[in-house]
């Protein structure tokens, strides 16, 4: 073999081998790339810690949402009266204290029973014996409504048996419960003298309880002459129901609107 041949064969080895290492070169600069990738994607994905608070945080979002979205309760009352309360006069006797009630949407309970008062007990006892269910409602606003039938009671009493009826009340409702009390109506059947005496006391009663007094005779919510009103000398019809009812419910509700402002 003449020298020259011996040359190209060393050269063609020599490329031969150069050719070997650039290809082993490309295959392990891809690999590297390759996992860069992976590590990249491993680091952009969150953790599992991560994922938990960011689900937390979004239960805790849509709870504050679901909250706010909640529509408030429904306000509740009570009324503790006599026939009047009970609806007596109105059709079906759906009378004033429903009417009121309904009127702002509220649900109510009526304590009423005929011939009642602070003193008289009507058909089931005087006022003060239905304390204690009134409070044990857990009602928003209590409302003592009366009453006429006093007027044929001991009237030296009336001031002590009502301030123990709403002393009592105040004491035993919740704080968040208002009272409103309202004085004994004027009618055909009553003097109206006797009527402005017990609303007196009434009054001065309410008074010292710390509780709310409206005199429905001074605010001539019934007028005794007007014979459009009265189903008979005693009672309302349902007009008259309805008028007693539309000059009580704005009472009502300022007298919850006057305790949550408290």
């Amino acid at each position: 073999m003449t020298a020259s041949r011996r040359w190209a064969v060393v050269a063609a080895a020599l490329l031969l081998a150069l050719a070997g290492m650039v290809a082993l070169l490309l295959v392990r600069g891809g690999g590297s790339s390759a996992s860069g990738r992976v590590a990249a994607t491993s680091s952009a994905a969150p953790s599992s810690a991560s994922t938990s608070s960011a689900t937390s945080s979004s239960a805790r979002s849509s709870s504050a949402t679901s909250s706010s979205a909640r529509p408030p309760a429904t306000p509740e009352v009570v009324f503790i009266g006599d026939s009047w309360t009970v609806g007596s006069g109105a059709t079906g006797s759906h009378g004033f204290a429903p009417l009121a009630a309904e009127g702002l949407s509220w649900d109510y309970h009526l304590l009423g029973i005929g011939g009642s008062g602070y003193l008289m007990p009507g058909g089931g006892g005087p006022y003060m014996g239905r304390v204690g269910e009134a409070v044990a409602l857990h009602p928003d606003l209590i409302v003592v409504a009366g009453s006429l039938n006093d007027s044929r009671a001991d009237l030296g009493r009336l001031y002590e048996a009502t301030a123990n009826t709403l002393m009592r009340l105040r004491e035993e409702a919740a704080e968040t419960t208002a009272i409103l009390v309202v004085g004994a109506p004027n009618s055909p059947w009553t003097t109206p003298s006797v009527i402005e005496r017990i609303n007196q006391d009434i009054a001065a009663a309410a008074d010292a309880a710390g509780v709310t007094f409206v005199d429905p005779v001074k605010e001539n919510w019934t007028d005794p002459a007007d014979p459009a009103i009265w189903a008979d000398e005693l009672h309302p019809n349902d007009v008259g129901h309805q008028r007693v009812a539309d000059a009580l419910a704005p009472l009502m509700q300022e007298a919850l609107d006057r305790d949550r402002d408290r």
